[in-house]
């Protein structure tokens, strides 16, 4: 039975917080960027999240919570795109500031919950609600879909095969639930309490989880046919950034850099039956005031009798401007074209440009590019064929968005042709990380992908995420060169094309719902009883 205090006894407080929580949570943006390239220790992201989910779960006092979770996040995306100095110079922290803006709402949603549910439960449910609130930030705002936690598991082939049952939320799920579960387990440990019955429950499931998860995919692996499409040639030309925006701006020869792209594409060309240059590779504008510069690109393809996909900037007589993949067939007629869906913030868009002009100037002080802005966000999106083959054509940060790869899975496409440039960020492990996450677009969809860059990294994708990198005398990054294989095709049907991302979607329907409905309302202790210590709220006690 209970025993109650006197009247007169005082009222028990709960124990303070040890006096270095303030800074653990700031060992999370460390130990998350350690799990990306160019360190890439996926086992990493299993408890990246522990310190930060640990200081949600015991600091009650929600502005706290917020502000600390500001801070981390802020240092986390200020560590992780650390290769936007070349483009962005001080544009990068205040990405990183908004991006922790998003991330503060986060924390306010994850304390409603806590208040409500604190227990091995609640815990499970703060692991899913992040990756809710990760599928929004690939959307929010324009969307940024960089560092999701799934990104940091590709190396882990077997679990990978999962992303074409409910795609990268899915993969991510075991990883966030168990950073959460452990962060519970330490604050009851603070606490002076054992773990509990409830916890190992949970831990248990999760561990299930991530076996039948792990299992479909090594069965996936195994029984996945290799279809074989089309011999797809990729050149690689290395065209520094400089020089690129020097022909731009007419202080380089553009024909240096075009007949470089023709020798290479004439040494693949007798094995290859479709020729790939990278993302706006052709160093001519495409425009209807000159409409020989599109004539020299059909002749280009007529002479090497080969069906050319080739990267372009277009201009329409409306005075629009698109970054635009064209097809031309082995014949050189046109054969298809896309422009370019998700652009990249200030270097081919400004935002508000219409409504306040005025902020050009400013945002060009701010970061390092001038002249650029200009771009308009492509509508189209047509399969494309060649000798029979049909493929879905994508551009540069295109393939970090599974949107148009599965919208192209839908229309039969038999595999994915990307075209990027990548030169903006030298050699940095930013061409690593967006090489990692396209291979995702191919497990999803079950399909596979030539990928041709400018400077690197080109490769060949499988349909189960396998890279195959093209390399020069040991090297990915800054070569040149062009190589030719055979594209993998659709090899199976997928839940994820069907469905598309409906385990982010039930996250973040979870996080909202449960972050809204708030705390439950509890009667206040009693006179002489001590309020439940953070963490345990919703623990039974055994009765003294």
């Amino acid at each position: 039975m209970k025993r109650h205090a006197p009247e007169n006894a005082p009222t028990a407080q709960p124990a303070a917080l040890p006096s270095w929580l303030p800074a653990l949570p700031m060992a999370t943006p460390i130990l998350l960027w350690l799990a990306y390239h160019p360190a890439d220790q996926g086992w990493l992201a299993y408890v990246a999240l522990v310190p930060w989910f640990f200081y949600l779960i015991v600091e009650t006092r929600v502005r706290r919570a917020c502000v600390m979770t500001f801070l981390v996040w802020t240092a986390f995306f200020s560590i992780g795109m650390n290769w936007l100095r070349y483009t962005s110079g001080l544009g990068g922290v205040v990405i990183a500031a908004v991006l922790g803006l998003e991330m503060f709402v986060f924390a306010w949603l994850v304390r409603r919950w806590l208040s409500r549910r604190n227990d091995a439960v609640g815990w499970a449910v703060l692991g899913a609600m992040f990756i809710g609130w990760e599928f929004l930030r690939v959307y929010l705002m324009g969307g940024f879909p960089w560092f999701l936690l799934g990104h940091t598991q590709h190396a882990y082939a077997p679990l990978v095969q999962c992303a074409d049952l409910g795609g990268v939320p899915l993969v991510a799920l075991p990883a966030a639930i168990i950073n959460a579960l452990l962060a519970g387990l330490a604050a009851r440990r603070l606490a002076g309490r054992p773990a509990g019955k409830d916890l190992a429950v949970a831990f248990s499931a999760v561990a299930a989880l991530l076996a039948a998860m792990t299992g479909y995919g090594v069965w996936r692996l195994k029984s996945l046919p290799r279809v074989p499409a089309l011999q797809v040639g990729l050149v690689q030309g290395n065209i520094p950034q400089d020089i690129k925006d020097a022909t731009r701006f007419d202080n380089y020869d553009p024909m240096i850099p075009l007949r470089e792209h023709q020798r290479l594409s004439e040494a693949v060309a007798p094995q290859a039956n479709l020729i790939c240059w990278a993302e706006t590779m052709y160093p001519f504008v495409i425009q209807p005031k000159y409409p020989e510069n599109e004539a020299a690109l059909r002749k280009m393809a007529a002479r090497l009798h080969r069906a050319m996909l080739v990267g372009v900037i277009a201009h329409e007589a409306d005075g629009r401007e698109f970054n635009t993949v064209l097809l031309t067939d082995a014949n050189g007629k046109p054969a298809g074209r896309y422009d370019k869906r998700h652009l990249v913030l200030v270097a081919e868009f400004m935002p508000f440009k219409k409504i306040a002009p005025w902020l050009i100037n400013v945002i060009e002080k701010i970061v390092s590019l001038k002249g650029f802005g200009n771009i308009e966000a492509g509508e189209r999106l047509e399969v494309m064929e060649v000798n029979g083959k049909r493929f879905g054509a994508l551009i540069c940060f295109d393939s970090m968005w599974p949107d148009e790869a599965r919208a192209y899975a839908e229309q039969e496409a038999d595999f994915l042709v990307c075209l990027s440039n990548d030169g903006w960020f030298k050699e940095s492990e930013q061409l690593d990380q967006i090489l990692c996450a396209t291979a995702f677009r191919c497990v999803e969809n079950r399909i596979g992908m030539a990928r041709c860059t400018n400077t690197g990294i080109s490769a060949f994708i499988g349909a189960d995420g396998s890279i195959t990198e093209f390399v020069v005398n040991g090297q990915t990054k800054s070569v040149k060169g062009s190589t030719v294989a055979m594209v993998e095709g659709r090899a199976a049907r997928t839940l994820f094309t069907a469905w598309g991302d409906w385990v982010g979607k039930l996250c973040l329907m979870l996080a909202g719902f449960l972050g809204l409905l708030g705390p439950s309302r509890k009667p206040p202790p009693k006179q002489g009883e001590a309020p439940s210590p953070p963490a345990l709220e919703s623990e039974p006690v055994n009765p003294t």
